[in-house]
C-alpha cells in the first residue's frame, strides 16, 4: 500500500509502546481489507494523555488503541461511551466519527474469546491476578458469561475489593466473588480452573521478572491465560506448560480484541485465523516462538 493524501490514520498510544505487536495486526488486516489506511505506535506519557487525544483528533485520526497507562484516564475526553465501559470504568478503543468521540473497551471480549477456544466458560472458577483497567474488563465480561465465581488477587487488596464491589452491584447472577492479596495465590489455585494474570509482569523488557505464580502450585486440569504478549512465551506461560496446563499465550487476547476494534472502525469483519497466519510467519522469521 502507498501512503498518500488519503491514507486513515490509527494508532495506539501507550507508554512503554516500542514492544507493541498492534500495528503488526492491524496493518496485515488492512492489508486484507483492501483499506488506504495505516497504523502507529505513539508513546505517550501517563501525564499527556488528554493532550494526545486532542492532538489526534485535531489531525483527523480515524481510530486510537488505548493501551496502559491511559486506558482509565482517556474516558474524560470522550462523546459516547459503549454501555459496557460505564460498567469496566476502562477503555482501549476509541472511534473518531463526526468529530465525536466514542469509546469502547475490547479487551474483555478478546480475554474471553481467547478462553473459549479452550473451554466454555460455564460454571467454571476464575482467579484473576491484577486490578487494573485490564483485570477490570476481563472480569466484568467474565461476570456475564457463565461462570461461577471470579476471585481478584492485588497487591493492593484495596483495589481487589472495589473491583469485586463494582462487579456485585452491575451483577444479577448467582455470581460468587471474592478478594484478597497475593499471600492468598497458591491456595486459590487449587480451586480454580482458570487462572489469568492480568498484570504487566513479564512484559518486556522486564522478561526475567519472577512470574506471578511457578509450575508447583498448578495443576494440569487448569487453563492459564497472561494478558502479556511480549514475550510470546512469558515466564508465566513457561510454568504454565511445566504443569501441563493448558496455556493461552497474551498474543491471542491481542488478536480477538485488535480485530474486534477493526471492525468498531471500518465495519469490517477480518477472520482472526487469516491474520494469525500472518503475524505467525513474520515471527518465524524473527525467529519467535510459533503460535500455531
Amino acid at each position: 500500500m502507498e501512503i498518500d493524501g488519503k491514507t486513515g490514520v490509527y494508532g495506539v498510544i501507550g507508554d512503554p509502546i516500542s514492544q507493541s505487536f498492534s500495528p503488526l495486526i492491524h496493518n496485515y488486516a488492512f492489508k486484507y481489507a483492501g483499506l488506504n489506511s495505516v497504523y502507529l505506535a505513539f508513546n505517550v506519557k501517563a501525564g499527556d494523555t488528554l493532550a494526545a487525544i486532542d492532538g489526534a483528533k485535531a489531525l483527523d485520526f480515524k481510530g486510537l488503541s488505548v493501551a496502559m497507562p491511559h486506558k482509565m484516564a482517556v474516558i474524560e475526553k470522550l462523546d459516547e461511551i459503549d454501555p459496557m465501559v460505564k460498567k469496566i470504568g476502562a477503555i482501549n478503543t476509541l472511534d473518531f466519527k463526526d468529530n465525536k468521540i466514542k469509546g469502547y473497551n475490547t479487551d474483555s471480549t478478546g480475554a474471553v474469546s481467547a478462553i473459549k477456544e479452550i473451554t466454555d466458560l460455564n460454571g467454571k472458577n476464575v482467579l484473576i491476578v491484577g486490578a487494573g483497567g485490564t483485570s477490570q474488563a476481563i472480569s466484568f465480561q467474565l461476570s456475564i458469561s457463565g461462570v461461577n465465581k471470579i476471585e481478584i488477587l492485588n497487591i493492593s487488596v484495596d483495589m481487589a475489593k472495589k473491583l469485586v464491589n463494582s462487579i456485585e452491584k452491575s451483577n444479577n447472577n448467582n455470581l460468587n466473588l471474592s478478594y484478597g492479596g497475593l499471600d492468598l495465590i497458591e491456595k486459590s489455585v487449587q480451586d480454580a480452573d482458570i487462572f489469568i494474570n492480568a498484570t504487566p509482569v513479564g512484559m518486556y523488557p522486564n522478561i526475567n521478572e519472577k512470574p506471578i505464580a511457578n509450575s508447583d502450585i498448578m495443576h494440569s486440569d487448569l487453563i492459564v491465560q497472561d494478558i502479556v504478549y511480549n514475550p510470546i512465551k512469558t515466564r508465566f506461560i513457561k510454568e504454565a506448560e511445566k504443569a501441563d496446563a493448558k496455556a493461552i499465550p497474551g498474543i491471542k487476547m491481542l488478536l480477538y480484541e485488535a480485530l474486534d476494534a477493526f471492525k468498531i472502525w471500518t465495519g469490517v469483519e477480518v477472520p482472526i485465523n487469516i491474520i494469525e497466519k500472518d503475524v505467525n510467519k513474520y515471527l518465524r522469521k524473527k525467529g519467535t516462538y510459533n503460535l500455531l
